[in-house]
């Protein structure tokens, strides 16, 4: 499969989805060296990488399979699922109580949390309940669509197209690359 980019290049996607996770896992691991150096074994680090709900087994094999070329072995990888990750995130984030006191948020036992992750190409949602030992068990299957925030890119890039003309747009994109992107 081949992914375009903005100027119209194409390139192979399992490589460029390589090229970036091998970025992060590279900037993490020097972030790593620089503060706490001595601390982990690369061996220890156990690798999460979130996909949106609506992916199939397909895409996130597609994704193990990125990341194995970027460097991270496949028994040190997770494939999690965005809203799922975002539920256990939210569990642990400080609360704002009524009347200005703050709380480390730990929802109680049978407590039903509804995540809406609405990233940049899909919406995710997830409904979960926070069980006895602490875990969190699906209530529903995560779901979601392709609403993100690229629809509304491409909403306004077609605004702009019928006030100047696709054909102005075009050029613009062309000529000025990085203030289109903005």
């Amino acid at each position: 499969m081949e992914i375009e980019d903005e100027t119209g290049k194409k390139g192979k996607a399992h490589t460029v989805f390589a090229i970036a996770i091998r970025y992060l896992k590279d900037d993490l691991s020097s972030i790593i060296n620089d503060r706490i150096s001595g601390v982990f074994k690369p061996d220890e680090i156990v690798w999460v990488l979130t996909v949106p709900a609506i992916w199939d087994d397909g895409a996130k094999q597609f994704m193990r399979e990125a990341a194995e070329e970027a460097g991270i072995p496949s028994d040190k990888l997770t494939i999690v699922l965005e809203p799922e990750s975002a539920s256990i995130y939210c569990r642990h984030l400080p609360l704002e109580r009524s009347g200005g006191e703050h709380a480390l948020s730990t929802f109680k036992s049978r407590s039903r949390i509804l995540v809406v992750d609405a990233g940049g190409g899909t919406v995710d949602i997830a409904v979960q309940e926070v069980t006895f030992n602490g875990a969190m068990k699906n209530i529903y299957k995560a779901s979601g669509g392709d609403w993100g925030g690229t629809k509304v890119d491409d909403a306004y890039t077609k605004f702009l197209a019928d006030v100047v003309g696709s054909e102005t747009l075009l050029e613009y994109r062309r000529t000025h690359m990085e203030d289109y992107l903005f």
